[in-house]
């Protein structure tokens, strides 16, 4: 049963009695509003709010209608709180996230960019976002170290990389500017177009043993409706390879993107073209030579896009950067971490890799876990690793909450 909380109906009095009064009328046996003193007589799980101190709400907390109205004003009261400015502590809490992973983050960018560069941009744009900041912090640390992975900045002038809120996770969508700037990061590729195409522009297209593209912008205002989004590859060669994708494809894609539903997907927005255009760069990029960075981007949007753990997509980079990179400190970490216990199999591999994630990223958490489930000094299982895993999580969600 939904837990209920005393103050979801604490809203303004002139709302309230609108709503209650529909509610009280349309459904008397979840709704009654009843002078101060006096109480249902109906069975039922009744708790009672007070209205303006003359009269009170009664509400059958166990039916139905009750458990809808009580679900759809927590949901208004939660999306006020998410689109409020954030708080200084709150905003300490996201600059806390961000500094307890700068190793992780060191560890996997390229050679471009700098791990303090990278904390700055995506603090900025975390925090820019009340409802990013507010996002589950795994998720929130994921997006930022997946974006790591590839060595695109998050947010930032370019925008070749975007975190975006979705039921409360962060979820990682790579733009298709990011896309364009690895795959010129292949010797072989000397320039790319990619553009979309409205209704009142002159465009044809065939493919086949001549192919050919022609597109005209219509320049005198309105162009209409959104038709297209196509991705032209010029090579050094000569040769050149080109993707057109129409409505029912691009459609398509949408269905499979995890944040179709989100108000902040630029599938929903004004941005909606951008969306064609990159899935006419990601088909195209199948058929091209891929340097190593566009085929570990397309793993992590593919991964970002179906909502899967995206720690299993890093964790093969985590190997093959650190090799050079890892201090005798670090090696000294993994030491202790390889004469923890093995796991038997992959289920076991997983639960490891996750708890390491979680103690290496939230080691406060992590402590408090530890001390919470009485395991401070003794040695850790891997069922144990688990428990702990779960728990830093709740303890994450809860300091999220307060």
């Amino acid at each position: 049963m939904t837990t209920w909380l005393p103050n979801v109906y604490d809203l303004p009095e002139s709302e309230m009695k609108e709503r209650l009064l529909i509610a009280a009328s349309d459904h008397p046996q979840a709704f009654k509003i009843m002078p101060v003193g006096s109480k249902p007589s109906e069975r039922g799980e009744w708790a009672a709010y007070d209205f303006d101190g003359t009269v009170c709400l009664w509400v059958n907390t166990s039916h139905p209608e009750s458990i809808e109205m009580y679900n759809q004003i927590f949901k208004e009261k939660k999306e006020r709180y998410m689109t409020k400015e954030l708080t200084i502590k709150e905003q300490g809490t996201v600059k806390q996230l961000l500094s307890n992973n700068i190793k992780a983050i060191k560890s996997v960018l390229p050679k471009h960019l700098t791990p303090e560069r990278m904390l700055r941009v995506a603090y900025t744009t975390i925090v820019q976002n009340p409802k990013l900041a507010r996002c589950n912090q795994l998720s929130l640390i994921n997006g930022v170290i997946g974006a790591s992975v590839i060595g695109l900045e998050i947010g930032g002038p370019l925008g070749l990389a975007h975190l975006i809120p979705y039921e409360n996770e962060a979820t990682l969508i790579i733009d298709y500017k990011g896309l364009i700037e690895l795959m010129y990061k292949s010797p072989q590729v000397k320039n790319i177009s990619a553009q979309p195409v409205y209704e009142k522009d002159v465009f044809k297209y065939s493919y086949g043993t001549d192919p050919f593209i022609e597109h005209i912008p219509f320049d005198d205002g309105d162009r209409g409706k959104l038709v297209y989004g196509y991705c032209i590859v010029f090579f050094v060669n000569g040769g050149f390879e080109f993707e057109v994708v129409n409505q029912r494809s691009a459609m398509h894609a949408k269905e499979h993107s995890r944040a179709k539903n989100s108000d902040y997907s630029p599938w929903n927005t004004a941005d909606q073209w951008t969306m064609w255009v990159k899935t006419a760069v990601r088909r195209i990029s199948k058929r091209i030579p891929k340097s190593p960075e566009l085929q570990r981007a397309l793993n992590v949007d593919t991964a970002a896009d179906e909502g899967k753990d995206m720690r299993e997509v890093i964790e093969a980079d985590f190997e093959v950067v650190a090799d050079d990179k890892t201090s005798d400190a670090d090696k000294k970490t993994e030491n202790k971490k390889a004469a923890g216990p093995k796991p038997k199999n992959e289920e076991e591999a997983k639960i490891v890799k996750g708890y390491e994630l979680i103690k290496d990223g939230f080691p406060d958490e992590h402590n408090q876990a530890v001390k919470q489930l009485e395991l401070d000094g003794k040695t850790i299982s891997i069922e144990d690793m688990g428990k702990i895993t779960v728990e830093v999580g709740r303890i994450v969600d809860q300091q999220q909450a307060a």
